[in-house]
């Protein structure tokens, strides 16, 4: 069984499943990363001739777009939308902060390949939540993590090793994006190598 995909992106309106997560076998480690999702309540981009002066919920979304960083790195370039004056207005658009990898690499991770790496943005944070597919030592790993947004600067995070999961410790685990994936692939690795 695949792992899930991260909150907010599977079903969200207008998500398409085209970047698959493959380990060194060729097959799925992971559910495919989507090309686009979009988050608040509404589907993102409204359509224009949509108007929101009547609206009764939210009254923004956000539109979150897979883009290739380099190869082997991805994140999401996000436009938010507003309604202002009873019309859709497009209040920011934010490209990728394509960071992939911390600096310097864990050292516990030395004897590792990173395969993949994606960062997804959410409404609180353009780094909430990512992904890393590893290979160590002829074994492929997998690790998700999702910011808490909770103030306390931490991620909860989840790993699979061979495509079985493995009990972290120390959850939950320090910033979010690559930092948090990055810790907990070095927990993961101590768990299950």
């Amino acid at each position: 069984m695949l792992p899930p995909m991260p909150e907010g992106t599977g079903g969200a309106a207008g998500a398409s499943a085209s970047h698959p997560v493959l380990g060194r076998d060729g097959k799925a480690l992971a559910q495919p990363v989507p090309d686009k999702y979009s988050t608040g309540a509404l589907d993102c981009p409204p359509p224009v001739a949509v108007g929101c002066g009547d609206l009764r919920e939210s009254k923004a979304c956000q539109l979150h777009e897979w883009v290739e960083c380099r190869p082997g790195c991805a994140g999401y370039r996000s436009s938010a939308f507003v309604c202002e004056d009873g019309h859709w207005q497009l209040r920011e658009a934010r490209e990728p902060p394509c960071i992939c990898e911390p600096e310097p690499k864990p050292p516990e991770l030395a004897a590792c390949t990173t395969r993949q790496v994606t960062v997804s943005p959410s409404e609180l944070s353009p780094t909430d939540q990512c992904g890393v597919a590893l290979s160590c030592r002829d074994r492929d790993l997998w690790v998700e993590c999702d910011g808490e947004s909770d103030g306390t600067g931490t991620s909860l995070c989840s790993c699979w090793l061979d495509r079985r999961p493995v009990t972290l410790r120390g959850n939950p685990y320090t910033g979010e994006g690559p930092r948090a994936c990055f810790s907990a692939a070095v927990a993961c690795v101590a768990a299950g190598l």
